[in-house]
């Protein structure tokens, strides 16, 4: 199976609630991530969610995690990422060599405790999934938005074994 943009379930929506799991964007216990979609690969028990942005002052930063799609167990990845612009030219080549409608370019900048999310056995398999989510997540990760898109990610942080 692959990831696929879906709704959450209202019964996930009420484990989400239930496990009260932090928003990493925040570090105040009374905000707790309450999403109502996700980018989710039910057989690898992992999806991705858009957490929204990360600095008010910069809104070109999003924060986005992976959660692993058993809630109670709380174990959540989660990393900044920038999007970023090509050239007309460079989106243009860029389209063609992936056959897609879109390229979407992201940087990423930085890595929530990485070794203690266990899923992910090394930050290779973390970009390369990262990708794979991103490339599927699309635009907006509108479950009803269908568009061929490829996303490319650029490690830009430092420190990932944190």
């Amino acid at each position: 199976m692959a990831f696929v943009n879906a709704y959450l379930t209202e019964e996930e929506k009420a484990r989400f609630s239930e496990a009260k799991i932090p928003d990493p964007r925040w570090n105040l216990p009374k905000y707790c991530l309450d999403p109502r979609r996700w980018t989710i690969d039910k057989e690898r028990e992992i999806a991705l969610i858009n957490c929204g942005v990360a600095d008010r002052n910069n809104y070109e930063i999003g924060t986005f995690a992976f959660v692993n799609t058993h809630i109670e167990k709380r174990q959540v990845l989660s990393f900044n990422v920038v999007r970023k612009y090509q050239t007309k030219e460079k989106n243009e080549m860029l389209k063609k060599k992936y056959n897609v409608e879109l390229v979407k370019s992201w940087d990423l900048i930085g890595i929530d405790n990485f070794k203690k999310f266990s899923i992910i056995p090394s930050f290779e398999n973390f970009v390369e999934l990262l990708s794979e989510a991103l490339t599927v997540y699309g635009v907006d990760g509108e479950p009803g938005l269908v568009l061929s898109v490829k996303a490319l990610v650029e490690v830009k942080c430092g420190d990932h074994n944190a």
